[in-house]
């Protein structure tokens, strides 16, 4: 039999540490970061995997967070067709596992949005039904009610972090409220009008997508006072969620189609390319994390709301070569 040498005209390196990143995909090496030498490839994770149910099905909810930390809050419990609509009040945190149910928002909402983390969440407008100003903060344990928006805002989006968040839109309006912690202000306009956005970043740094009326793909970024358009998401859609940053974020889900679509698109900053499909079709769902490790979770798909979660994962990853 031909030696590895023979065959590819160099030898097999060893590591003392694990191999990783995109360059590296195929190659093969021996690491010593275990007790025995391994023979290891670094292969490309690229797919949704499922993850714990929610406890509580709903759609039209607000998520912040990580893929290991997350937080669901708010949504609609009801079943459509109408009125169909039951705003809740509940909260669920994550640990990449499983979903715990945690303290309840003061004020139980669906179509609410939220930026931050699993301990320190915004939580901005939604319905009651009535659309709603309302604002609250999250720390881990509870919520506590804050400074209301200027407007009301019911099918708007949201990003950034609990101290330095953006709510926009809810057509027909395209106006902007950055949060800082304690008081909202006025902020650049949209460029278009429209409802039913994902969204991904930072204050000065962010992005939103897709939405509608009419269903559109158009994107915008957001640099902390205007909006510059940039590439078209390759399929229009309405309802659908969002993670990541302005320069490495990731769009899935949505409508239309009355059970929703499973569909994943992956932005660079400039355009769209298309990513691997969710294995349940929805809209109307909530998602945090990053491009790398995305969070997806309830949502609506015909004839009810649902409780299932979805990992996404992009990376280059050792893996152990066995002979079966």
């Amino acid at each position: 039999m031909s030696e590895y040498r023979t065959l590819k005209g160099r030898k097999i390196k060893t590591f003392a540490t694990d191999l990783s990143g995109e360059g590296a995909e195929g190659q093969l090496f021996f690491s010593t970061a275990a007790v025995e030498r391994d023979l290891k490839i670094i292969v490309k994770v690229d797919s949704w995997a499922s993850g714990g149910n929610l406890n509580s099905a709903r759609e039209r909810l607000g998520g912040s967070g990580t893929q290991t930390a997350g937080l669901a809050f708010g949504g609609n419990v009801g079943t459509p067709p109408a009125p169909g609509l039951n705003a809740s009040n509940t909260s669920e945190e994550y640990n990449g596992a499983a979903w715990t149910e945690g303290n309840n928002l003061n004020t139980a909402r669906l179509a609410i949005k939220g930026a931050g983390t699993q301990t320190a969440t915004v939580a901005f407008g939604g319905s009651e039904p009535a659309t709603t100003t309302k604002t609250e903060e999250y720390n881990g344990t509870s919520w506590a009610e804050q400074n209301d928006m200027s407007a009301d805002r019911a099918g708007h989006t949201g990003f950034g972090t609990q101290t330095a968040a953006v709510a926009t839109a809810d057509y027909p309006a395209a106006t902007t409220e950055e949060y800082d912690g304690t008081s909202w202000t006025a902020g650049g306009d949209l460029g278009t009008a429209r409802y039913g956005m994902g969204a991904g970043g930072t204050l000065t740094a962010g992005v939103v997508f897709g939405g509608a009326s009419p269903v559109t793909g158009k994107t915008e970024e957001y640099d902390g006072s205007s909006w510059t358009e940039s590439g078209d998401l390759n399929q229009n859609r309405l309802g659908l969620a969002g993670s990541g940053t302005q320069t490495a974020a990731l769009a899935f889900g949505g409508a239309p189609g009355p059970s929703g679509q499973v569909s994943s698109e992956r932005y660079d900053g400039t355009s769209w390319a298309v990513a691997p499909n969710l294995a349940s079709r929805r809209f109307y769902l909530a998602g945090c994390g990053t491009q790398a490790l995305s969070l997806a979770f309830g949502g609506f798909s015909s004839p009810s709301k649902t409780n299932v979660t979805e990992e996404f994962t992009f990376a280059f990853l050792s893996k152990t070569v066995t002979d079966s």
